[in-house]
């Protein structure tokens, strides 16, 4: 990868906090778990040589359940191997069974084609765009969470959607959850966040040793792209688009003197 690439676009001092801009399209990290192929979210997860099913194999079915998307998997199969060596899910060996947020469940139908969901009153499986709508009716500002999530993982971070503790959207691991601990925690920033919820936010996930990680989403339009009930609003039509473009800023702790 460019060197360049990791240099932040700017670097700004504002009260305690030290904030490291980046450029959307590049990664900003020497990865310990090296990849081949781009990571650039333009090609695509399937381009970038990363695990998906056998062509020869069918996709496993999941029934939405209210936020969540339940998988049953038989272990050692593909699907099962994939959530565990990606970290999808929460596995429930009760019920034999991952339960998926909508984020991972999106991703993993879109991207990896691993999955195809069956929405409520079992009227049969859906494409990637109606489970899109329906995940936009059902969770305020979905978009900006799918395009965030998508992008960390295109970027190649193991993100985990159980961040709510921290305060944070998302945490970030350079590794297996079970092997490493999360190096940042993600919050996706809103129009009307101020610098103290910043500072809030960067003093709590340093508390827990984890770096504050701020996405936002500069285009400043709600197009009709991103209207759940419009026939338009395709997923691949707004991953493409400006709405999707994302901003991310480090928010780190400032020591005025060291320098």
């Amino acid at each position: 990868m460019d060197a360049s690439l990791r240099r932040p676009v700017r670097q700004t001092r504002t009260g305690a906090l030290l904030l490291d801009m980046w450029a959307s399209q590049g990664a900003r990290r020497s990865p310990k778990r090296e990849r081949q192929g781009s990571r650039s979210p333009d090609a695509g997860w399937r381009q970038a040589g990363l695990p998906q099913l056998a062509s020869n194999e069918e996709p496993h079915t999941g029934r939405l359940s209210g936020f969540n998307v339940l998988v049953q998997y038989k272990e050692g199969s593909r699907l099962a191997n994939l959530c565990k060596d990606e970290c999808y899910g929460s596995a429930s060996d009760q019920l034999g069974a991952f339960l998926l947020t909508l984020e991972e469940a999106l991703f993993l139908v879109a991207e990896l084609r691993a999955l195809v969901v069956e929405c409520k009153g079992g009227t049969g499986t859906v494409n990637a765009d109606a489970f899109f709508r329906s995940c936009c009716t059902t969770v305020l500002d979905f978009p900006q969470r799918y395009a965030a999530y998508r992008h960390l993982r295109l970027a190649g971070w193991v993100v985990r959607p159980d961040a709510l503790k921290f305060g944070a959207d998302f945490l970030l691991y350079d590794g297996r959850v079970s092997e490493c601990h999360a190096q940042y925690a993600v919050i996706i920033a809103k129009p009307t966040m101020q610098w103290k919820d910043v500072l809030t936010g960067s003093r709590l996930a340093l508390l827990v040793a984890k770096e504050l990680l701020l996405v936002m989403f500069l285009s400043g339009t709600r197009g009709e792209l991103l209207d759940p009930t419009s026939e338009v609003a395709t997923l691949s039509s707004f991953v493409s688009s400006q709405d999707a473009r994302i901003t991310e800023i480090a928010a780190k702790q400032w020591f005025p003197h060291l320098g």
